[in-house]
């Protein structure tokens, strides 16, 4: 049996690569893409990915065909040899994928939806930091999420932002904290990835309750040198949170957030205790 290779080339025996192209009853479910499948025929992980990209980029697609596609993403991710190199190869290959799975989480079944979010846990997981760019694409819809009346969705959205956040220390946390800001005055420079705007903001109270929730996972998690780099935008969520009449929910949820910032930054955060204080 010839060897499987690291990164977006993938060794696939003939019949499985039929069904790839075809997209068949059959197409590459994750329970049976083992790494044994893997003998003859070597093809690049972006012919593979061209039909998945093709089923994924409409909801008039049959939803079963998309349950599959995504099942097929999974199961490559699982079987394509780990490493950084490899990691950024993957992402590379996998960038056509962020619209297709954009389109799927506007899906009103809640099948859909949860599929979408596994695929993109497995996706951050996989990928690492290189999940950045995917981040910064998905995360409003994920958050978004939170919005919808049904629980199953909620929670597939609410652990998919979640796991993204325990995969990597990425910069694309700013999403979050612009969704979380809503139209409150959020003082920052316009340079940051993504600057507080209107056309970000969320008034929504679980928006900006879970927004607040993700950004006190992240200032627990990661390391205090990466959070530097976002320790101007906290603090000015953090302020127009506390400084808001938000419902209780998104209150305790922001001081929560304030005590995990000034665990980290203990001046700063007296700084803006006694700001808020004057109030």
């Amino acid at each position: 049996m010839q060897e499987r290779q690291a990164g977006p080339h993938l060794n696939i025996a003939e019949s499985q690569l039929a069904r790839v192209t075809d997209f068949g009853d059959d197409l590459l479910a994750a329970p049976n893409f083992e790494a044994a499948d893997y003998e003859s025929e070597t093809i690049s992980l972006d012919s593979v990915m061209k039909p998945i990209c093709s089923t994924l980029a409409s909801k008039d697609s049959e939803w079963t065909a998309r349950t599959e596609a995504m099942a097929s993403v999974r199961a490559m991710l699982t079987n394509t040899a780990a490493g950084d190199d490899s990691a950024s190869r993957l992402a590379a290959s996998m960038l056509p994928l962020i619209a297709p799975l954009q389109v799927q989480l506007t899906e009103l079944r809640s099948a859909i939806i949860k599929d979408a979010c596994t695929t993109i846990e497995a996706m951050s997981a996989a990928l690492g930091s290189q999940f950045e760019p995917f981040a910064e694409a998905l995360l409003v819809s994920l958050c978004g999420l939170n919005r919808v009346t049904k629980q199953v969705m909620r929670a597939s959205g609410d652990a998919a932002v979640r796991a993204i956040i325990k995969s990597a220390e990425l910069r694309s946390l700013t999403v979050l904290i612009d969704m979380g800001c809503a139209n409150r005055c959020c003082s920052r420079p316009r340079n940051s990835l993504a600057y507080c705007c209107r056309s970000m903001s969320d008034k929504n109270e679980l928006v900006q309750q879970r927004c607040a929730e993700y950004c006190t996972l992240a200032v627990e998690s990661w390391s205090r040198d990466f959070l530097e780099l976002l320790r101007e935008q906290l603090a000015g969520m953090i302020s127009a949170l506390l400084a808001g009449s938000g419902a209780e929910g998104t209150r305790t949820a922001a001081r929560k957030l304030f005590v995990a910032f000034w665990r980290h930054w203990p001046s700063e955060g007296s700084a803006l205790f006694a700001l808020l204080d004057r109030r």
